[in-house]
């Protein structure tokens, strides 16, 4: 028999005389035996029964060709559909990379709420809250203390009514285009693959607990058996350090329940993960660590600029030179002349002690004053672009 031609099917299906039933009734029991050497007996139907039992027929052959064709879909190699948004493999690695689905289009009156919300939605919010909140209360209970979503919306609702039908459209359409841009970055990320920049690569393994979880549960409710994933290398978020992360599954039947890490201790953390460590540290290059460490002012919106030693030692100078110019001054005669007399009443004295004193706290100040001045100056900072 030639696949592809209802037509040789007919004669099979035609003896089956129960060719009547609906497809949700069982056959008689038992089945007729088939027999392909037995010659097809005609039945003896109308011209109106005859055209009923070929268009029954037809549509039997194509429940029988759909469901051989889903069986075959079964069956047949699961290779990876070409159409990403539509692979589910594709899609379960995305989200290890923190790649979501983006979320459908906003309506017309939520597109305006999001562009307008600071500047009409939230007074109006408040205003019509104010308004709900002096009503009376028949029912004695107490209401809400917080407009809800609903009541957001229907404030929004209103006031986008009272717009023209122009501006109505194009909030509508603006909707629309950010859905749609936003499906084509998805779908984008999907075909582009995971990034290796340290930022990627650190978000991915915050997410591996996240991502493995489900696979470690189904493969324990399939097998029954308990698991454990390790994984290490240069962390980005340890500054491209060697560490280890580690995913398990399970539990003993101690009267207070533990996992194969908390159950063994210091065992683990030596015995496994240290040794684990130690083959880390053969598998990795100091330039590959290096590059792996995450640049801590990423997400700086400002940084410190340090000028250069040249430009630096300068300005010292300048400092230096108004120190040395206001030294010159009539005070500092002055004090000059103030020390000397002290210096000489302390003689007589018989001690230099209280001259010495003055002439240190003198110098004292003199480093404060210039040390102040060197900080007034003080680092610049530069805006991150």
């Amino acid at each position: 028999m030639n696949r592809g031609r209802p037509a040789d099917c007919n004669p099979l299906i035609g003896q089956c005389p129960q060719w009547k039933l609906a497809d949700h009734e069982e056959l008689e029991r038992p089945l007729p035996v088939y027999d392909p050497a037995a010659p097809v007996v005609e039945e003896d139907l109308s011209t109106e029964e005859r055209t009923e039992k070929l268009e029954r027929i037809a549509k039997l052959n194509a429940h029988i060709v759909r469901w051989l064709k889903y069986r075959a879909r079964c069956l047949r190699c699961k290779v990876g559909s070409a159409d990403p948004q539509n692979n589910p493999f594709a899609v379960l690695l995305a989200k290890l990379s923190g790649v979501t689905k983006p979320k459908k289009a906003r309506q017309a009156y939520q597109q305006f709420m999001h562009e307008k919300y600071e500047a009409v939605v939230d007074l109006a919010i408040t205003e019509a809250w104010a308004e709900e909140c002096r009503k009376p209360n028949p029912s004695g209970r107490p209401g809400p203390k917080a407009p809800d979503a609903d009541f957001h919306a229907n404030t929004a609702h209103r006031f986008f009514a009272q717009l023209s039908a122009t501006e109505q459209n194009e909030y509508c359409e603006r909707a629309a285009s950010k859905a749609k841009s936003r499906l084509d970055e998805y779908e984008q990320a999907l075909k582009d693959g995971p990034s290796l920049e340290p930022a990627a690569r650190q978000k991915c393994i915050e997410n591996a607990a996240q991502f493995l979880g489900p696979i470690l549960q189904r493969i324990c409710d399939c097998t029954s058996l308990q698991g454990i994933v390790m994984l290490g290398g240069p962390l980005p978020g340890n500054n491209g350090k060697i560490g280890t992360v580690h995913v398990t599954l399970g539990q003993n039947l101690a009267p207070v329940p533990a996992s194969f890490p908390a159950w063994a201790g210091e065992h683990f953390n030596k015995e496994v993960l240290g040794v684990f460590k130690k083959y880390l540290r053969t598998a990795y290059t100091d330039e590959e660590i290096k590059e792996a460490a995450l640049d801590p002012l990423a997400d700086a919106q400002y940084r410190i600029s340090t000028a250069p030693s040249d430009v630096q030692d300068s300005k010292d100078e300048d400092a230096d030179n108004d120190d040395s110019d206001d030294s010159d001054d009539s005070d500092g005669e002055d004090d000059n002349e103030e020390d000397k007399e002290e210096e000489a009443r302390s003689k007589e004295k018989g001690g230099m002690k209280g001259g010495k004193k003055r002439m240190r706290g003198k110098e004292d100040g003199e480093r404060q004053k210039k040390k102040a001045k060197t900080q007034a100056q003080g680092p610049t900072y530069e805006e991150i672009r």
